[in-house]
Formats: C-alpha cells, structure tokens, sequence
C-alpha cells in the first residue's frame, strides 16, 4: 500500500511554508512540496494525500481563466473535501479554499500591509484549532481580495475592515486571510520585493512593518506552532 503524502502547494518562490515547514520536518509525515513557480503539477486526485496546506501569493482567484493552476487547485481541494482530506489555506489559499466551495471572492475595501489586529468568534473557542486562543491577536497581512464563507461554514475570526478572516468548513477545511507562518526574513523579504509598489500605496508605511516585528513576531510564532501542531495531529489521527 502506498504510503500517503502530506502536500505542500507552494506558488511563489517568497512564499514557502515558514514556521509550518518547520513544524513538517519534525512530523514524520512524507511531505511532497509542489512549487507551481517550478511548474510542477497539480496532483489531479487527493486520494494519495492526507493533508494539505495551500500557501499564498499574489495572484487573485479570478485570474483562474488566464493562470490555469488555480483552476487545478480548486479542483484538488473539491477533491479533498470530497475524499475527507485535512486541508489548510493561507491567504490566497484561504480564498481559493472559499472559491472551491461556492463562495464569493473579491476586492476588499483597503489593502492589509503589515501588522493589523484580528478578534476571534466565541465559536473559536471550540475549534480545533484555535480553542484556547486569546479573543484578539495582531498578525501579519498581505492582502486586497477577501471572501464570503462558504455555505455552512463557521467564522472563526475577523477583523475591523474584513469580517472573515478565518473560517472552518466541516470538520476538515480551515481557510485563515493573515499569515501566521512568516518569519522575520518572510516579512523583511515581502516588503524589499514590493518596495517600489508599495511607495505608491496610501497609508502603508514599510518603517512601521519593521518596527512590528520585535513586537509581534514571537507571540505569532507560539501561535503559528500551536496551530499547525494540532492540524498535523489532526491528519496524524486519520492515518491510524
């Protein structure tokens, strides 16, 4: 019987897994990394998977028509939701998570650069993944699109500008909007990237991001640990 994978969709190179990659390489999983910027393949079938974590990047979901990926990727999650795989999204993973499933995505009202706070529902308080989380926690944001949850899904956190920041679907799919994973090279790394594009933005200030991360970095990091753990428990507990 062939042992089952946990995936790793990376899209971009500046996008890899952080903090979570760390957590993996202790798993005991066999993890298969599928980098779409090396133009690898779509897995079309999540029978051979026990979990999954969709990274982000700068791409938007309607791009899907021109960036046939997207499309790929939406048709694996269906696929995982279908086969009860463990599947988690970040940032545009959390949308094409939400997409996958029916729901809207689009431009929010103001693009999050930086450090922003996020209030967590009571419904939180009893999920797997966040029970025992603080009611407001500040994370990292890169982002302009947003989503509607899907049909059935539980909101388990917002924010001031957005109200879904994090959802559950079912009892396997969790969509997060902020980036728990990065590290301070992650965030150093973003702003060097996008320092000319994000001259022209209104309200962002790159000096104010650094200055966030003595501040905010390690709680997010305890955060981002705990998170992942208990996701890995999860998929670790469907291969017995």
């Amino acid at each position: 019987m062939t042992r089952k994978q946990f995936l790793v969709l990376q899209q971009v190179e500046s996008e890899d897994p952080g903090i979570f990659g760390e957590c993996l390489e202790r798993s005991g999983l066999e993890v298969l990394f599928i980098r779409i910027q090396e133009q690898d393949e779509v897995p079309e079938s999540a029978r051979d998977l026990c979990g999954a974590l969709i990274l982000g990047g700068p791409m938007n979901v309607e791009e899907a028509g021109r960036l046939f990926y997207l499309e790929e990727e939406m048709k694996l999650i269906r696929d995982c939701r279908k086969r009860k795989v463990p599947v988690l999204g970040i940032c545009l993973g959390a949308q094409l998570l939400a997409a996958a499933c029916g729901a809207r995505v689009f431009a929010g009202p103001a693009r999050e650069i930086g450090w922003y706070p996020v209030e967590l529902s009571p419904d939180s308080r009893r999920d797997p993944l966040f029970a025992g989380f603080p009611e407001r926690l500040t994370v990292f944001q890169w982002h302009g699109q947003t989503f509607e949850r899907p049909r059935g899904a539980v909101r388990l956190a917002g924010s001031a500008l957005y109200e879904n920041q994090a959802f559950r679907l079912g009892a396997e799919l969790w969509g997060l909007q902020f980036h728990l994973e990065i590290t301070a090279v992650h965030v150093k790394n973003w702003l060097m990237l996008n320092d000319s594009a994000l001259r022209e933005l209104p309200g962002i200030d790159p000096r104010a991001v650094l200055d966030g991360i003595p501040k905010h970095e390690q709680n997010c990091r305890e955060k981002a640990v705990l998170l992942f753990e208990r996701f890995l428990d999860l998929v670790r507990s469907r291969l017995v």
